[in-house]
């Protein structure tokens, strides 16, 4: 075989690999089952707005969360993976709040649409988004 081909097919092989291994990650079940869990905000992404309502997270059941993030009502759908977590088509309220929570609700939000991985340790949550802003939750009593 020729120099060429032979690292052509090891570039090939190497990429059907990198997308059995993403396929694999979907289907592993999560670290942590989120599912009837409801959480209150500590950190919205260094915004230390946090005034009543406190904004919260509740996820109801293993694809659905719903929260509010100070100003308005959301819902999305969600999956957690191993330890990714996905949120898609989130869905929010209108209502005309104070300008300072109108941007503590968005950055709640913004981060939630670019969640990348999340953990627990003992009653905190963490969701961490792509961009690295980070969403801290205490477990809701």
């Amino acid at each position: 075989m020729p120099i060429r081909h032979f690292f052509a097919f090891s570039a090939l092989t190497l990429c059907a690999c990198a997308g059995v291994g993403e396929a694999q990650d979907r289907r592993a079940p999560p670290v942590h089952d989120l599912s009837g869990t409801r959480w209150t905000a500590v950190d919205v992404a260094g915004i230390f707005q946090l005034e009543d309502p406190i904004p919260m997270l509740e996820f109801e059941n293993a694809s659905r969360l719903r929260g509010n993030g100070g100003c308005n009502p959301f819902g999305a759908a969600y999956r957690a993976f191993g330890e990714r977590l996905e949120v898609d088509g989130i869905m929010r309220g209108a209502r005309d709040c104070e300008p300072d929570l109108v941007t503590q609700q968005n950055t709640m939000v913004d981060v939630l649409d670019d969640a990348w991985t999340y953990s627990v340790a003992g009653d905190e949550l963490t969701i961490i988004a792509h961009d690295r802003r980070i969403l801290r939750f205490r477990r809701a009593g």
